[in-house]
């Protein structure tokens, strides 16, 4: 009884050394797997390497692709600039200016004979303007707002004023006055008492006044 002892002991033993043998063999093939490290360091040359960090390539890659959208619309904005044109400004100039001007104003009742009907139409305003450059125009309006207007031939001096349409006087209603002749006197209060005639009707005069 006393021989069987140390059998039954190297035997318990050794199977305990199984189970610790299997218990680290399990230890070391599952240690890589879950990512650990040993507490005193790594046991072999590339045990459990560090991952790659996708943080800093997918940085990298956001960047490159911004880079080319930005060139995209950097080359598209230059093209539209290309298509733009550039106007220059207008410059417009300054009308010229005007010689200074005498003008002479009806001053009394004033009408004008229809050749057609023989009926004299009475004229509200008449105006007549000279410039220092001897340029005259004329303007004349009749009751009812029948406007005429033309160029007039005008030589003033000290005591006189002659008037001379240049061609007939034409009308926005299409009626037309005929060529007419003015010579006025000026007398002492300003005032130019004046014989008009008209080169349809010869020998006609008739007065008409003035003023400045």
């Amino acid at each position: 009884m006393r021989a069987e002892r140390p059998t039954v002991i190297i035997g318990g033993l050794a199977l305990s050394l199984g189970f610790i043998l299997l218990a680290a063999i399990l230890f070391w093939t599952l240690l890589p797997a879950c990512g650990a490290r040993p507490l005193f360091g790594p046991l072999f040359g590339d045990f459990c390497p560090e991952p790659a960090r996708p943080a800093v390539s997918d940085r990298l890659r956001v960047a490159q692709e911004s880079r080319s959208e930005l060139k995209i619309e950097i080359a598209a904005l230059e093209r539209r600039l290309a298509l733009i044109r550039c106007e220059q400004p207008v410059r417009t100039q300054p009308p010229p200016e005007r010689a200074s001007e005498t003008c002479w104003r009806i001053d009394s009742d004033y009408a004008v004979r229809d050749e057609r009907s023989s009926r004299e139409i009475p004229v509200e305003s008449w105006e007549v303007c000279v410039d220092d450059e001897g340029r005259g125009r004329q303007r004349l309006v009749f009751e009812g707002g029948v406007s005429c207007a033309g160029e007039a031939q005008v030589e003033v001096s000290s005591t006189t004023v002659a008037i001379n349409d240049v061609g007939d006087v034409a009308c926005d209603n299409g009626f037309r006055i005929s060529e007419r002749r003015t010579t006025c006197r000026i007398g002492s209060d300003g005032r130019a008492i004046c014989r008009q005639s008209q080169e349809a009707q010869e020998g006609d005069q008739w007065p008409v006044s003035l003023d400045q």
